[in-house]
């Protein structure tokens, strides 16, 4: 008796961007083994946006790419480098590619995996008729992130559902966590705020963070910490200097699972447009985000209640290197009252 060995579908997901950017995979992901619970699912990234990912259920493999090696070293490496990325996909042999990068590199290693079915985000040059077999179908400025990504599984003749954002956190990091941070058997509400952003365009006035965690504490005797990523150390002793009170904790050296794993205690997060008002959403935690620079109508995160606050400049989207406007307004335009009516509505 022969035995045929059934063929497991190998499907790649690129998505070479910074951490919030690259947590927006998660839908795709999920929706791919909803309709194909067989399939084999591998994702690329970039080293050191990993930190929830490796811990999501249904991930086969994942891929890092070094920013530094690609960038810093001599034109050789970077192209030995680039060479040896292209080599290791081909071998892999993938059934499927999902480029949802939008850039030369992802398509360079998307036409080099020599997939049978690729699909991707358009490139804008010629580039694109090689790396891809069709294009996602949807606008980007006018499609939700979310919804713009998933509409690539059409292609594949999947079944589209809901977004689904969920964050899992393992059982030990939730202890950890309760732990070290006496989370458990405390009735004051802990509010959770980051004051930074990756880009100074998106951040909230710092005095301004200060005086909405004064209010918490006076009116709902809430416990305040401040978090942030590294490198954002200044920032939080700067709002923590305009406090009347001291928060309750400050930290920014949390892993990103950790950091979860706390905002999944939380019952509020304050922050402006970043990754963690996308991990906040994910552990189902209540959230308002400041958005000024980009639109909140492609990139509020999804997955629990939240309040977008925003003030629609005319010249929303800019690419925020700098700003048109004197002062960099569409930020200070978010007054300290349109905050705190958010906070009435969610705490």
């Amino acid at each position: 008796m022969i035995r045929h060995e059934r063929m497991v579908l190998k499907v790649l997901i690129i998505k070479l961007r910074y951490i919030g950017d690259t947590l927006t995979l998660l839908p795709v992901l999920r929706a791919i083994k909803q309709n194909k619970p067989e399939a084999r699912v591998s994702l690329m990234i970039y080293k050191g946006t990993e930190g929830i990912l490796a811990y999501q259920k249904g991930i086969a493999e994942i891929i890092l790419l070094d920013r530094r090696e690609m960038k810093q070293r001599s034109l050789f490496k970077r192209f030995s480098y680039d060479l040896k990325t292209l080599r290791e996909v081909y071998k892999k042999k993938f059934d499927w590619v999902i480029d949802l990068t939008s850039s030369d590199r992802s398509g360079f290693i998307s036409w080099a995996t020599r997939s049978r079915l690729r699909i991707g985000a358009p490139l804008g040059n010629p580039l694109e008729r090689f790396a891809y077999h069709r294009l996602i179908e949807a606008d980007p400025q006018k499609t939700h992130i979310l919804d713009y990504q998933l509409a690539s599984l059409k292609e594949f003749g999947l079944a589209v559902q809901e977004p689904d954002t969920t964050i899992f956190i393992p059982e030990e990091i939730t202890k950890k966590i309760d732990e070290q941070w006496i989370l458990t058997n405390n009735s004051k509400p802990l509010v959770i705020i980051h004051p930074g952003a990756r880009k100074p365009r998106r951040q909230w006035r710092e005095e301004h963070f200060a005086q909405i965690a004064d209010r918490l504490k006076a009116k709902y005797n809430a416990r305040i910490f401040l978090i942030g990523g590294p490198g954002e150390e200044s920032i939080l002793d700067r709002v923590e200097g305009q406090m009347a009170q001291k928060p309750e904790a400050q930290t920014t050296s949390l892993p990103l699972i950790e950091v979860a794993a706390l905002l999944n205690r939380a019952q509020l997060f304050i922050g402006n447009d970043t990754a963690t008002g996308h991990i906040a959403a994910g552990v189902g935690t209540p959230h308002i985000i400041l958005f000024g620079p980009t639109f909140p109508h492609l990139w509020a995160p999804k997955g629990a209640k939240g309040i977008s606050i925003f003030k629609s400049p005319d010249c929303c989207g800019c690419r925020q290197a700098s700003c048109l406007q004197k002062d960099n307004p569409c930020m200070d335009w978010i007054g300290v009252e349109d905050v705190w009516e958010a906070v009435g509505e969610l705490l």
